[in-house]
């Protein structure tokens, strides 16, 4: 397994393990785990989930010193419970030296519980489960000057015999900070934690402080540094990593900062008509697409741009041949559909699916 991977899969288990705890009378803490809320700052309550809201983050990684490695993830509220829990789905696509890596682009799903604490996460083939549920970041109510602990297991299944790592952190918040991304300037709340993650393979000690926008309740910043040593040989590794939120829509507030960095990563999908076949896609950071559609009897390119605002233009191109130039726009981040016609090869529709 090369480097990358694997911080990847120590990355997933530790980013979640970014969560709070104690009692309901403190917003939603687990049980065994502490919380105290201070009488005198503001409390805030983050806005109820919507299905459409949208994340984007710009994430900047360096393994044990070695050069720098982009990923960019949209997270999207892809369903909304009648208690209030909420699937996520989670795309993400990582960037190489010169152009993003089509193999690398992911999808994985994360369930929520009503308090906003982290049940499971679906990473074909793998699933994650938290014992008991805690938040990745921060709890959804949340004043300056609480505090909380957990201690827990996290527990993957691959479909062999399941792993575990054994959790405990405790986070600290401070006061509200003004903080400027990539998607503006906000006013949030400083978290730092302080996490030990044991394993049968490493252990690992992480510190991480991020920003939490307390109304829209996600973090719109964080900075981390993990070191990691192997057990069986003492082997030591390291990571420094740092995310920032570049767009975002939260429909319940009616805030929202548009990017092309939403659309990022792969989408597959089919063309019919006078032909049938299938249909690859790129969407990269910058907005613009790059693809291939093709059957049996031919084929056809397609290159276009999207914009933020979710318009799209495609020029389908068959053997240096420009057809049909095809306008359209998002109505969904999961899907785009619309009409294809190349001279002397016919018609029809085509639709693509994020990947």
């Amino acid at each position: 397994m090369n480097v990358r991977s694997f911080a990847v899969m120590v990355m997933a288990a530790l980013l979640a393990a970014c969560g709070g705890g104690g009692d309901d009378r403190s917003g939603g803490v687990n049980a065994g785990e502490s919380a105290q809320l201070p009488a005198g700052p503001k409390t805030y309550v983050a806005a109820a989930a919507t299905v459409g809201d949208y994340y984007s983050y710009k994430q900047v990684w360096q393994v044990s010193g070695q050069n720098d490695s982009t990923t960019y993830e949209s997270r999207l509220v892809s369903g909304v419970a009648t208690d209030g829990g909420t699937t996520v789905k989670a795309v993400s696509a990582l960037a190489g030296q010169s152009e993003l890596m089509v193999a690398s682009s992911k999808t994985r799903t994360e369930e929520y519980d009503s308090l906003g604490r982290l049940l499971s996460i679906r990473d074909y083939p793998c699933v994650s489960t938290t014992k008991p549920a805690y938040h990745m970041v921060a709890l959804k109510t949340i004043a300056a000057g609480m505090n909380w602990q957990h201690a827990g297991v996290y527990e993957t299944n691959c479909g062999f015999e399941p792993e575990q790592s054994t959790l405990e952190f405790k986070d600290v918040v401070g006061a509200l900070e003004r903080v400027t991304v990539p998607a503006g300037t906000f006013n949030a709340l400083k978290i730092t934690r302080n996490h030990t993650s044991n394993s049968a393979t490493w252990t690992a000690v992480r510190e991480r402080t991020c920003w939490w926008e307390p109304e829209l309740g996600v973090e719109v910043k964080c900075i981390a540094n993990t070191a990691r040593t192997k057990r069986a040989t003492g082997e030591k590794t390291s990571d420094a990593d740092t995310y920032e939120l570049q767009a975002f829509s939260n429909r319940a507030l009616g805030r929202k900062v548009d990017s092309t960095l939403r659309f990022t990563g792969s989408w597959a999908g089919r063309l019919l008509g006078d032909a049938y076949g299938k249909c690859t896609a790129m969407f990269f950071p910058d907005g613009t697409i790059k693809g291939n559609c093709a059957d049996s009897g031919f084929e056809f390119d397609l290159v276009g741009k999207v914009n933020p605002d979710g318009t799209l233009a495609l020029n389908l191109v068959s053997n240096g041949v420009a057809g049909q130039t095809i306008t359209g726009k998002f109505d969904s981040l999961q899907q785009i559909s619309g009409t294809w016609s190349v001279p002397n090869h016919g018609s029809g529709t085509w639709v693509i699916n994020q990947d």
